[in-house]
């Protein structure tokens, strides 16, 4: 059967069995990608229990932010569909998932800024433009909310990433350091 183009879609989490259920797998993905890039550094391992708890805290607040509890927070899905032809319904698989919050600055002169606790592309969908999308979705979100920064944190194995964000304007503002003895 002849198929449309597949298509990115971006949107707010749901409440629901799907989103919830996409948002594990995603989440697990980044645990284990965790895992492959540094496997000897104690310090980018989470301990089960803790990562079988991030893991349900950022369900939560998932689904908080979705029934519009936790308006302080945002979580957006992007999804590959493909359009089947002749009447079919499309197809959709997760391929990311950001997670964003307002925060409070009580240092600096930002009293409020935006910090994207976590930035997800499943590995077989990464070039195909879902991250600078899911983070156009956050700013844009955050830009409603009159917040003008955004920060996040990457861990020091993965480059990749680095780079990604800095092509996305994204800047460095402190270095934390680590000394594994």
């Amino acid at each position: 059967m002849a198929e449309a183009p597949s298509a990115i879609v971006i949107r707010a989490a749901r409440d629901d069995k799907a989103d919830l259920e996409a948002a594990r797998a995603l989440l697990q993905e980044t645990f284990d990608f965790h895992a492959q890039v540094a496997p000897h550094q104690p310090s980018l391992q989470f301990r089960p229990a803790a990562q079988t708890s991030y893991l349900e805290d950022c369900l939560s607040s998932i689904q908080q932010a979705a029934k519009g509890v936790a308006p302080n927070e945002q979580a957006f899905l992007a999804y590959q569909t493909e359009n089947r032809l002749f009447g079919m319904k499309a197809v959709e698989k997760p391929v990311g998932l950001l997670m964003v919050r307002i925060q409070r600055d009580y240092y600096y002169a930002t009293e409020f800024y935006g910090y994207v606790e976590q930035l997800i592309v499943s590995a077989k969908a990464r070039n195909l433009g879902i991250g600078p999308q899911l983070l156009d979705a956050a700013c844009a979100w955050l830009l409603s909310r009159q917040i003008h920064t955004a920060t996040l944190k990457v861990y020091g194995p993965n480059l990749d990433a680095l780079r990604f964000y800095q092509r996305e304007g994204f800047e460095p503002l402190r270095h934390e350091l680590v000394k594994h003895f």
